[in-house]
């Protein structure tokens, strides 16, 4: 029964995440309710896994390479999950206007930690999968359709802009990306050539969104639109699951041939 329950909340939890990588899903709104809830699944899911986990931190240094890289990742994605909780509630739009803040650097913690969250959650999911190996040409095949859809992931979504803004500073697109779309903008000084972006950002398609109020001017994807936001992100995570299970599932030996030579 308790097997049963882990099973449902892991597919809860994954379904659940896969609706939060754009807000234009289903709403500002859901997105940060869907956003808390996660959160408290995933405390339920680090409380039942608790013995297991304080098991191998007390026998790290004696686990297997693979596990030791799954433990590190575990731990970083429960920490990003804990910065996107609280960044999260601190650029809140809806439902906890109260405390949240228009300070541009909770944004990026928010949208970095999310892209990187991708990464560290197909390392999990590769790592638990490699344990029981799939049978090599379905494992080959879906590895390409997911490859595939993971380009195309990261050739058509936010992924790399979120992960660059440590380093690019912003969490703001460019100028002449927004001016296309009809971004709020205004001049900064007398005679100043240069425009400053304001109060708006872009979701997980490129798309201009109000960073304030909800997003009240933008417009709901379409279904088709939603089908491609969660082909996108699926795509990208099951790529780096498909990755790390070909780096870690465990390669069958080739027996050595018998010799048919008799001995005199």
């Amino acid at each position: 029964m308790k097997r049963r329950f882990k099973v449902i909340l892991d597919i809860v939890m994954l379904l659940t995440v896969l609706t939060l990588f754009s807000k234009q899903l289903f709403g500002m709104q859901y997105h940060e309710i869907a956003g808390i809830i996660l959160l408290v699944l995933m405390i339920v899911h680090i409380a039942i896994n608790l013995k297991i986990a304080s098991a191998m931190g007390k026998s790290f240094a004696r686990l297997p390479a693979a596990v030791k890289i799954g433990f590190i990742a575990d731990i970083l994605l429960i920490l990003c999950f804990i910065a996107i909780g609280v960044s999260g509630i601190l650029i809140s739009h809806t439902i906890l206007t109260s405390i949240s803040s228009d300070n541009v650097l909770f944004k990026q913690i928010h949208m970095f930690v999310g892209g990187l969250s991708v990464i560290l959650l197909g390392v999990h999911l590769g790592l638990h999968i490699c344990r029981r190996p799939l049978p090599c040409v379905a494992a080959a095949a879906a590895s390409v359709i997911v490859l595939c859809a993971g380009i195309y992931g990261v050739l058509n979504s936010s992924e790399v802009r979120w992960l660059s803004m440590p380093f690019t500073g912003s969490a703001r697109p460019a100028v002449s990306d927004s001016a296309e779309k009809g971004g709020n903008y205004h001049s900064e000084g007398q005679g100043s050539n240069v425009k400053q972006f304001r109060g708006s950002d872009q979701d997980s398609n490129g798309n201009a969104e109000q960073s304030r109020g909800g997003g009240k001017n933008r417009q709901p994807f379409s279904p088709a639109q939603k089908a491609q936001n969660i082909i996108m992100f699926s795509g990208m995570l099951l790529s780096c699951t498909a990755i790390t299970y070909w780096a870690a599932v465990p390669k069958k030996k080739k027996r050595p041939r018998a010799s048919n030579h008799k001995p005199h």
